[in-house]
C-alpha cells in the first residue's frame, strides 16, 4: 500500500508538533517527504516513550523546519535533542533529517542517512575544493565517531535489492556489522533501521526476518498502515548501546 491521504499525514506532522510547543514552517507537497517527516518524528516518539526529556532546537521564526533533502546547512534547519539520566549522569544526543556522516571505513567518504541520531554539538567542516563549490563553501557532516543510530526512510514497497542496499549502508557506516553483539548498556538507542511505506511480500519478509537475525537492525514496512510500529514500546526493536 503506497497511498495515504497527504491532508491526514501533514495534519499528523502538524498535530506532533503541537504537542512540542512548535509548528511546521516548510510544508512540501511530496508524499515521500511527508512520509520521511513523518517517521523523523516517529523515532523521536520512539525516545520520548522511553523516558527521554525531548526538546525542539534551533527554531526558526518559532517554527520547527524540517531538513527535507541533503542540500542546505544544517545550521538553517530544525533537530530535536533528547536527554536521559543514567546513574547520575545526563546523557543528551541530536536527531537531525538529512546530515552527512563520514564512513566507518574510509576517511572522505561521506553518506547521508535520512535520520540520523548522533553526539551533541559534532558537526564538523571540510573546506575542499576538490569535494564541494571550489572550496568556497564548507561541507556540513558528522564524524563517524559520533554517530550513535541512523535510519532509512524509503516510500516504496519492499524488495530484495531495497533490502540489500541498506545493508551496503550499514557496512559503510558501523563497520562492524557481523559482530551483531548485544550492548549491556540501559541506556540504548534505536539500532540502524530501515522504514518502508509499504508491506512485504511473503519472500521480503522472510528475507528481512533472516537479516534482522544476521545484524542489529530493524526492518519496518508497511508503516502507512501500522504507523505504530516504531514508536510502540509493545513491538519489539532491536537496539544499540551508547558508544
Amino acid at each position: 500500500m503506497l497511498y495515504l491521504d497527504m491532508e491526514k499525514l501533514i495534519t499528523d506532522i502538524k498535530s506532533f508538533l503541537i504537542k512540542h510547543q512548535t509548528f511546521i514552517s516548510n510544508n512540501s507537497q511530496k508524499i515521500s517527504i511527508l512520509f520521511q517527516i513523518s517517521a523523523y518524528n516517529d523515532v523521536v516518539e520512539y525516545y520520548k516513550r522511553r523516558n527521554f526529556v525531548i526538546k525542539p532546537k534551533n527554531l526558526i521564526n518559532g517554527e520547527f523546519r524540517y531538513k527535507q533533502t541533503p542540500t542546505g546547512h544544517p545550521h538553517n534547519f530544525s533537530y530535536f535533542s533528547i536527554l536521559k539520566s543514567y546513574k547520575k549522569q545526563n546523557y543528551e544526543f541530536y536527531i537531525y533529517n538529512n546530515i552527512a556522516v563520514e564512513s566507518g571505513i574510509s576517511k572522505g567518504i561521506f553518506v547521508c542517512p535520512d535520520i540520523v541520531i548522533a553526539n551533541v554539538d559534532s558537526i564538523c567542516y571540510l573546506y575542499d575544493k576538490e569535494y564541494y563549490f571550489n572550496g568556497l563553501k564548507k561541507y556540513a557532516y558528522i564524524e563517524n565517531k559520533n554517530l550513535q543510530s541512523f535510519c532509512e526512510v524509503k516510500h516504496y514497497t519492499p524488495f530484495p535489492e531495497l533490502l540489500i542496499s541498506f545493508i551496503g549502508l550499514l557496512q559503510e557506516l558501523t563497520n562492524d556489522i557481523y559482530k551483531n553483539k548485544r550492548n549491556n548498556t540501559q541506556l540504548k538507542h534505536l539500532a540502524p533501521s530501515l522504514i518502508l511505506s509499504g508491506e512485504h511480500t511473503r519472500p521480503t519478509r522472510q528475507m528481512a526476518q533472516i537479516l534482522e537475525k544476521r545484524y542489529r537492525i530493524n526492518i519496518f514496512d508497511g508503516l502507512f498502515v501500522k504507523r505504530s510500529k516504531i514508536k510502540s514500546i509493545q513491538y519489539h526493536h532491536a537496539t544499540v548501546g551508547t558508544k
